[in-house]
């Protein structure tokens, strides 16, 4: 059964777009799930914002996305993916007891914030919650820049709990509940009311891995 399904993708072909964040820290068991159920098939994985990922996806470019963002388009189908909490992540030595505490936003050195954008609904709570402070001096809008700048005691940024887990793991960082908290994070999977007929086959595929594809693992 397997040779019989490897001999069948190996003319298959899926274009997947995503966020940076959701390429980076959500998606990669998927991909190796795809990988598994079909080593054959090309896949080609492209990183844009929400609002490019629905153009391409409108345009044919891609063929399927996740996106943060819900924006109506006649011939795209948005279904939710999942939803995630956001929280505060801060350089310093990991504490098992600690981590996961709430804390409170007079606590922080706001000189030592790097800021991470993302989509309206959190820049909207952002600028109430930070009151009349300036922005940061530095707001970057990459996983992997963040993670640069957060290089010194100290630092701190608001994540996806998701990102917050995976830095945790490298035991010099803590991430903390915010007493006001941000609003979740949504993901939306997007893909054309009328894929081409070519990757109907590898749509299928991608849609068998997510069915076990267990996205509360990511979060424990």
């Amino acid at each position: 059964a397997t040779n019989r399904l490897r001999d069948r993708t190996k003319n298959l072909s899926l274009s997947i777009g995503a966020t940076d964040t959701i390429h980076n820290f959500i998606l990669p068991p998927l991909y190796q799930a795809l990988r598994d159920e079909a080593n054959n098939m090309s896949i080609r994985m492209k990183t844009h914002n929400s609002t490019q990922l629905y153009f391409q996806v409108d345009h044919g470019e891609l063929d399927v996305a996740f996106a943060i963002l819900d924006m109506p388009m006649k011939n795209i189908l948005v279904e939710r993916f999942y939803k995630e909490p956001r929280v505060l992540i801060r350089r310093e030595d990991y504490d098992a007891e600690q981590c996961g505490q709430c804390i409170d936003k007079d606590e922080l050195d706001t000189e030592k914030e790097v800021f991470f954008e993302s989509e309206t609904a959190f820049q909207t709570w952002y600028d109430f919650w930070k009151g009349d402070r300036a922005y940061p001096s530095i707001c970057v809008d990459t996983a992997q820049l963040l993670l640069q700048l957060l290089n010194q005691e100290g630092f701190w940024s608001i994540v996806p709990l998701s990102m917050a887990k995976k830095l945790v793991a490298k035991k010099n960082f803590c991430y903390y509940t915010l007493a006001d908290p941000p609003p979740e994070r949504i993901c939306y999977k997007i893909h054309s009311k009328y894929p081409k007929s070519t990757t109907i086959e590898s749509l299928a595929i991608l849609d068998r891995c997510l069915s076990s594809f267990y996205i509360d693992s990511i979060f424990t």
